[in-house]
């Protein structure tokens, strides 16, 4: 297969291509699409956070699964779908540490640039470094990346409005058939992100940007991209896959999560999902209207969503028919191709081995991100780990809720706010769920290093300081709450968790004591907007021992993630200081901890869950927590059995 592509409105511009002959009647070509997603900066299959090979994640494994496949198959094409840019020790130390110079090619897009992709989306999270360091990696990409709903400057400045990076492209490509004939195929290429980047990177954005509804963006552009005479067209879309639940053809403004409603406009062709993490097809999964996870279709139409870190490659098989009005699919088989499988006592199990082409080409880069991590900062006394985090606040969020309140006892140093009182929010980011069972933190006493931060604190957020009120923290915690399922009194091993609603939504909020009462309906939707207004799940809230006066002003030390949410996290009245120099959470911790140079962090008792007697929830957690249960006095959790995928089971008695 050979060809070319133009970008429309963009700087990528190829029009040479091999002659190919018309279209045959009954001619048939049979296209292979694959798919990666939300690689989040795995590079190789190595986790620098404990310093150790893993065989689960990594585009090295993934690019010896596309060679495999390309080479049995005459026309193929390759697709990333954004979020790969952001999320490991790796990605982080280019980021933050080791500046590029105007020669050098970013590692992870070397690599994409040797695994020869068609085409590309940005996620949300390529915008966690800010524009200018995006716009500069992107520089050197060998593929075109497209955006159709990213654009500068504010809504209300439309006459200066630019996308980001072209709304669109058209693949021309050269394809054999049936018969050995060649084809022109012309394929259209349009990707989206969640609108919501701009508030969840309001702060290092600096509002640079400004997002528009996906759905809105795609339908606009579709016509253009039919009247340039596509064959296909292809949505990139960096979005999750939900039930529709809106008014028939009317989906949610600027909903997050619209892979279904994309696939109900009639010029989409084909999906390509993502940002949720959550692989599809689904074997085991139901189907629901709209979405169809055992055929891997949304609306009819074939859809693939590969997971996240590299666990899977997303393959779809088209066979395209010639009709009257141009070339159709005719059959359509989506599957995931995963690079492990687990063994019984579900510990991973490499799939097919890495590449060593992208292992050589990484090679520097590895060593130097090595090096780094490998920094000693000081001493652990102790064990951190987030085994039971769902259930009870960890020795980690601890440790971080020490560092954000000891910095806002610096900051606050003579200024007005100093008098009013001040708490510091800490969530759980390993904790299992669609990380699977080797996702939690296992730090054992001894030596910190950088890499030890990274592993606690995964992301590279700011440290943001916020004003509010008794009334917002509240809602707050309210809203944090959500992460647990609507338990029954008196019924035993309900599920503990609300699996739509990842955990480190789940603040705890240090400086308070409170109850949770998962057997109150949650006040919050999985999305985090209010929808039971008479409902409350959090009680007792105490300050000091005194119940909060909702009319009380905070200091609360959180991150720009939250800051930036603006109402559904902190409240209408919340008001943001400026407190001097941004500096990430990472950096504050590992400041923090070479200060004190050895550190024993407590597990606090900041909530609990409300008693109910007879009542029981089971909730996942790695089978290494086995050995952590003498740390849980004062609630009774029982081991049960391992999950299919891995998980250990464990029952909560309230």
């Amino acid at each position: 297969m050979k060809g070319a592509y133009r970008v429309y409105g963009g700087t990528f511009q190829q029009t040479s291509l091999n002659a190919s002959v018309h279209a045959q009647a009954g001619a048939r070509i049979a296209l292979r699409l694959m798919e990666t997603t939300d690689l989040h900066g795995h590079l190789r299959g190595y986790d620098y956070a404990r310093d150790c090979p893993n065989s689960s994640v990594g585009l090295s494994r993934i690019a010896t699964l596309v060679e495999q496949l390309r080479a049995d198959h005459p026309n193929t094409l390759l697709f990333d779908n954004g979020d790969a840019l952001q999320g490991t020790p790796l990605t982080d130390f280019y980021a933050r540490e080791r500046a590029l110079s105007a020669t050098d090619v970013h590692p992870f897009i070397a690599a994409m640039n040797t695994l020869r992709y068609d085409a590309g989306t940005p996620g949300n999270h390529e915008f966690d470094y800010g524009l200018v360091f995006l716009q500069r990696i992107l520089r050197d990409t060998a593929h075109p990346m497209v955006c159709a709903n990213v654009l500068t400057a504010h809504p209300e400045e439309r006459s200066n409005m630019q996308h980001v990076l072209p709304p669109w492209v058209i693949l021309q490509r050269d394809m054999v058939d049936d018969r050995g004939n060649t084809h022109l195929l012309r394929i259209g290429v349009i990707g989206v992100l969640p609108p919501q980047v701009t508030l969840w990177n309001r702060l290092v954005l600096d509002d640079r940007i400004s997002a528009q509804d996906m759905v809105e963006a795609t339908r606009a552009h579709l016509p253009c991209m039919r009247a340039n005479g596509v064959d296909l067209i292809i949505a990139l879309a960096h979005t999750g896959i939900e039930p529709d639940q809106s008014t028939p053809g009317l989906p949610p403004q600027g909903a997050e999560n619209v892979a279904l409603h994309l696939a109900q406009l009639d010029d989409i062709d084909v999906v390509l999902c993502g940002h949720d993490h959550v692989p599809f097809p689904q074997p085991d999964a139901t189907v629901q209207d709209g979405i169809d996870p055992l055929r891997g279709t949304l609306a009819g139409k074939p859809a693939v969503s590969a997971g996240r870190w590299g666990s899977h490659l997303g393959v779809i098989d088209l066979t395209l028919e010639q009709a009257p009005d141009g070339w159709k699919i005719a059959t359509a088989q989506s599957r995931l191709e995963p690079i492990f499988t687990r063994s019984a006592n579900g510990e991973p199990q490499e799939r097919v081995p890495e590449s060593p082409a992208i292992l050589r080409l990484s090679e520097t880069a590895h060593n130097e991100v090595l090096d780094h991590v490998r920094t000693v900062i000081g001493t652990l006394k102790g064990h951190l780990h987030s085994y039971f985090s769902a259930i009870k606040p960890d020795a980690a969020l601890s440790l971080i809720a020490s560092a954000k309140l000891d910095y806002l006892d610096f900051a606050l140093r003579d200024r007005p706010e100093a008098t009013l009182p001040r708490l510091a929010v800490a969530s759980p980011f390993k904790c299992g769920g669609r990380g699977g069972p080797d996702y939690f933190l296992d730090i054992a006493p001894g030596v910190l290093s950088v890499r030890n931060i990274m592993d606690i604190l995964p992301f590279p957020n700011r440290v943001a300081t916020i004003i509010t009120t008794g009334q917002d923290v509240k809602e707050w915690l309210e809203r944090s709450a959500r992460i647990f399922s609507h338990l029954t009194q008196g019924i035993e091993n309900q599920s503990l968790l609300n699996n739509a609603c990842p955990i480190y939504n789940f603040d705890t909020l240090f400086g308070l004591t409170y109850t949770i009462d998962p057997t109150q309906p949650a006040r919050y939707d999985d999305a985090g907007y209010l929808t039971r207004p008479g409902c409350h799940r959090i009680h007792d809230i105490r300050y000091q021992g005194q119940p909060i006066d909702p009319e009380q002003k905070f200091v609360v030390a959180t991150n720009d993630h939250r800051a930036g949410l603006g109402t559904p996290f902190t409240g209408m009245t919340a008001e943001t200081l400026n407190l001097g120099r941004p500096i990430t959470v990472r950096a504050l911790v590992s400041e923090y901890v070479q200060r004190c140079e050895e550190i024993a962090p407590q597990a606090a008792d900041v909530w609990t869950f409300a008693h109910h007697p007879n009542t029981s929830a089971v909730f996942n957690t790695s089978p290494r927590a086995r050995d952590f249960l003498a740390q849980m006095p004062g609630q009774t959790v029982t081991p049960l059995a391992l999950t299919p995928s891995g998980f250990l089971q464990m029952r909560l008695n309230f």
